[in-house]
């Protein structure tokens, strides 16, 4: 599919406008509507995972996604995912649901908007 991730897009350009960023939301909510209403947990939402599609956002790479009634993939305590666009829950190693994909959601917001992760850049460990 063709289009830039929305990581390359801000990295080229900047912080969308105010009025992109709220089309993109939508774009993303209503594929995450889709992706939880077939019970899938995608566990890793960030910028570089979404196509900036000409007709809309397009939630890509979903290596690490689960079935959110399935039984864990991973041990306790362990975390997956990329650090700037956890939510607490996910960064902690505990259970993820798809409110873990929306706090991820409001990170790609932020990210959009303002060019930077919300919880700033660095090592893994100073990020979480």
């Amino acid at each position: 599919m063709p289009g830039p991730t929305l990581a390359d897009a801000v990295v080229a350009h900047g912080a969308l406008p105010v009025e992109a960023v709220l089309l993109l939301i939508a774009g993303m909510a209503e594929a995450l509507h889709v992706i939880h209403g077939a019970g899938i947990v995608h566990r890793d939402l960030k910028p570089s995972n979404v196509l900036l599609a000409a007709d809309g956002p397009r939630v890509i790479d979903f290596g690490i996604a689960y079935a959110a009634d399935a039984t864990s993939l991973t041990g306790s305590g362990v975390t997956i995912g990329t650090p700037s666009f956890m939510a607490p829950e996910q960064a902690a190693g505990r259970r993820v649901t798809p409110a873990t994909d929306i706090f991820a959601l409001g990170q790609g917001a932020a990210y959009a908007a303002t060019g930077t992760p919300a919880f700033g850049e660095g090592t893994s460990h100073g990020v979480l």
